[in-house]
Parts: C-alpha cells; structure tokens; sequence
C-alpha cells in the first residue's frame, strides 16, 4: 500500500489555490512518498524536494528556462534537522509503520514527527518556469526584450494595469519641486495621464526627503492630492501601491489612511475613514482617523463606514530607531474577486495576505471608482499628509492569491531600499 505525506498550511478557504509558485493560497497538498526526489536542510528547516509533482503534463521551455521541482519546507529547532530527516527516511522505508500517513497539520499544531514544528510550512506547486541564471520566475523582461510585458521594472505578463503611476513618470521632476502632472505608464494610455493636482504635491528623491524606497516618489502635505482621469471597474480587480510613511519625532505616522477614491466620496481606501464622535451607527458623516493594522473598503453607490477587518501582521510595519533594520517600504495589494471577497497581501510578508474581507458580513460591491490619488471628496485635511507614493495602479481583474503574491514581492524588492 502506497504512503503519502499530508501537508496543511492553513484552513482550506476562499483564497486557497491548487498550485503556487509563491506558496500564498496552497492551504492543503498530499503527495506519494514514492515522489521524492531528494531531502535536504539549511538551518532551522528540511526541504522535501519531489518528482512530476506539477500541474502540467509537459512546458515548453525556452533556452535557460527549467520548471522548478515542487518541494516543501518544513521547520524544526535550530539542530534537529539531522534527526527530522532521519524520521522521515525511517517512514518512507519501512515496512512496519503504524499509519500509512505522514501528517504535518498546522491548523491543529499536529505532526506524525516530534521534531517537526509544524507552525512553519511551505509547500509550492510550480506553474510557471524559471530563469536558470536568476532563479526567479522567468520573466518577458529575460526572455524578449522586444515583446516586454514589463512596465518600470515590473513583468506584469498577461495581466496588465490599466493605470500605472510609477517613478518613471516623475523623472523630470527635481527634488522638492511641485508634482504638476504624472503620465500613465498602463494599458489605458495617454487617457489617464493625470494633469492637474490641488495645491503642490512634491517630488522626493531617495536618501533626501524620504526613507527606505530606493526610487523618486510623491510626497503630500495637508490638502494635497490628485485629480485622476475616471477609471471604472465593474467588477473584480487588482490594486496596488507602493509608500512610505513619515518618521519623525514631530510627526510620527505609521497609520494607513485614504489614498484613493472618487469625486463624490463614496469610493474610498484602503483604510482611515470613522463616524464623527457622537454620529450614530450608519451615519454618514465621516472624518478620517489613526486607525492601525486596520483595512477598509467603499465603493461607488456606498456611504457610511466601510467595510473592515483586522489585519493579522503590523501594517505599515512600524519602524522604530531601535530596530536594525529600518522597513518603511510598504507594497500593499488589494484583491477584488468576482464574488466580492476582497483580500490584502503585504510585500513585506512576502506577498501574504494578511487580511481578507468577505461579503457576507460587509458591503463589498460596488464600482471601483478612481478620481483621486492621495484622497477622497471632502477629506482635504491630513488625509494621506506625510507620505509618499512611488507606484500606484489598477488591473482590471483579479490576478488571483499566487499572482498577487508575486507581484508583492516583486514591487518590494524593486523598491525596498
């Protein structure tokens, strides 16, 4: 009788995939012993390396190009790698186990192993080649130079944004210098270009004004904003943004607050929106407010509070001047999906999400409307005032939890100073 491994990262839910190159959304993988191709460690985990474990029959590969074996990774104390190996050479070879299972569990904290630690899991399924060289997802940017699906620096594929302000667009600007238009990189064209701004948005170069991105950005102070020629999506999408956030004794701010929205101000997030003290629940009177480690969401037909959750990891990552490492790169990437579940994947935790919001418990539909960058209507005070924007877009579908997650880390290794 055959044995398999039973892999489970986390509950099976509406994100979960079947295959990821990341490991973001592969909740649950089973998988014959008789397919491993080799094991081996680095410190603190083992690596379980397997055969024709793919979704694909066959690829055709260019020259350079490999399909990457599938493989997980499971952790243990610093030192027990040796003895965790052992454990699972002894189940794949004998002939006497009590189960034909090997289950590593970390919804239940459960493994058949003692010197597994089952709170550290990552399975990957591959579904796209890599570049031998690199050993990163091949990219058009590798691969043909002339047929590039990249966009600043950023391979995009077949999911192309329809909008994209990036730092390209702010190369003749100065530093300090008032930000008067910025051109859209994307798929839309010269339509979306943004020409007008309110009051002076600003030009910061990396090492100067800011910390922590490695490329010019925009800063905003109180009131200041842009007026973004109206994008309109129906239905499922993909956004996302680059930032930093301001870090100084006198004006301290890690709060995520409203960044985009619509002329009429019933578009609006990805967070900062409360009832003015002493409003009723339902009101729709609404001030911006220090909300942290929080998301929200509102779109076009929607008045009130947004819809929210709680994120499960710091966001923005606080920077405080005893860390050694300073992190105020943020790249967050808001997921629509067609069903109105929407989810937030953080650069900095390697493209997890880190908070979802289902419909069934709030108001997720609605148009996304984009009119504004740096603001909402009406919130023209201290609404995104301290913070700089390197890179903000729209896809017009929902590039699902695998593409969402690669593009995460590859906007923050990009910009990540």
């Amino acid at each position: 009788m055959k044995k398999y491994f039973l892999f489970r990262k986390e509950e099976v839910n509406i994100s979960s995939v079947t295959s990821s190159d990341t490991g973001v959304g592969l909740s649950l993988l089973a998988v014959p012993t008789d397919k491993v191709s080799y094991i081996s460690s680095e410190l603190g985990r083992v690596k379980i390396v397997f055969n024709d474990v793919t979704v694909y029959q066959e690829a055709n590969l260019r020259d350079g190009e490999s399909l990457e074996k599938s493989s997980v990774f499971i952790s243990c104390s610093e030192g027990d790698e040796f003895e965790l190996v052992e454990s699972i050479l002894k189940f794949i070879s004998s002939d006497k186990t009590v189960s034909n299972v090997m289950k590593f569990d970390v919804v239940t904290g459960e493994s058949t192993l003692s010197k597994a630690v089952v709170e550290g899991l990552d399975p990957q399924i591959r579904r796209r080649p890599i570049n031998m060289q690199s050993g990163r997802v091949s990219s058009k940017i590798e691969r043909d130079a002339e047929d590039s699906a990249a966009i600043a620096g950023i391979d995009f594929g077949v999911n192309q944004p329809t909008v994209d302000y990036n730092h390209e667009g702010l190369s003749g600007f100065a530093d300090a210098a008032e930000v008067t238009s910025w051109a859209n990189a994307g798929s839309g064209g010269t339509a979306y270009n943004i020409a007008t701004n309110v009051s002076t948005p600003h030009c910061t170069d990396p090492g100067t004004n800011q910390r922590g991105l490695t490329t010019k950005a925009v800063q905003f102070n109180e009131g200041e904003h842009f007026i973004v020629p109206t994008l309109t999506v129906d239905s499922d999408y993909t956004l996302y943004m680059v930032f930093d956030t301001q870090y100084t004794s006198s004006l301290y701010q890690h709060y995520l607050r409203v960044a985009y929205g619509d002329a009429a101000g019933e578009t609006a997030g990805p967070n900062g929106l409360i009832l003015q003290e002493g409003e009723p629940k339902g009101a729709t009177s609404l001030v911006l407010g220090s909300i942290g480690n929080t998301f929200q969401a509102r779109h076009s037909g929607q008045t009130g509070v947004p819809a929210n959750t709680k994120a499960t990891a710091e966001f923005p990552r606080i920077y405080r001047s005893s860390d050694t490492v300073t992190d105020s790169c943020h790249v967050l990437i808001v997921r629509r999906d067609k069903n109105n579940n929407m989810f937030y994947h953080s650069g900095y935790y390697n493209g997890d999400i880190i908070g979802s919001i289902i419909p069934e418990r709030h108001e997720t539909s609605g148009r996304l409307v984009i009119e504004r960058l740096g603001t909402t209507k009406d919130l023209t005070v201290d609404h995104f005032s301290k913070s700089s924007i390197a890179r903000f877009g729209v896809i017009e579908n929902d590039i699902g939890a695998d593409g969402a997650a690669q593009l995460a880390q590859d906007l923050f290794n990009h910009y990540n100073f």
